[in-house]
């Protein structure tokens, strides 16, 4: 997933398995991004609290502590890698190594 939740807009893309997936690997995951072909910003998923597991556990017992509860199925952002930059018009992707992928759409 790649949002700019300040923005008010998230892309999905294809989910993983996680099969290959482990609470310590997660921190060591880049995410590039590129408008037009060229790279815009990238950044590691360890500047999410260290580990986005750290937030997504964070998320799980604050929703605890309120008396709901996160159910399997539900989508979080969790944290983002970079701050987003500015939507323009053109071909925007967002690469990530490991099993995640990218993300591709257009702003006209």
């Amino acid at each position: 997933m790649s949002d700019c939740a300040v923005g008010g807009y998230v892309v999905y893309g294809t989910p993983v398995d996680g099969a290959e997936l482990t609470v310590e690997g997660m921190a060591g995951y880049t995410g590039k991004c590129y408008h037009d072909g060229q790279l815009v910003k990238q950044g590691k998923t360890s500047e999410v609290l260290g580990n986005p597991v750290n937030s997504m556990q964070w998320l799980v017992g604050k929703l605890a502590s309120q008396g709901k509860s996160f159910k399997r199925g539900m989508h979080a952002s969790v944290g983002t890698v970079f701050v987003p930059p500015m939507l323009e018009a053109g071909k925007w992707v967002v690469e990530y190594d490991g099993p995640f992928g990218s993300v591709e759409f257009t702003v006209k």
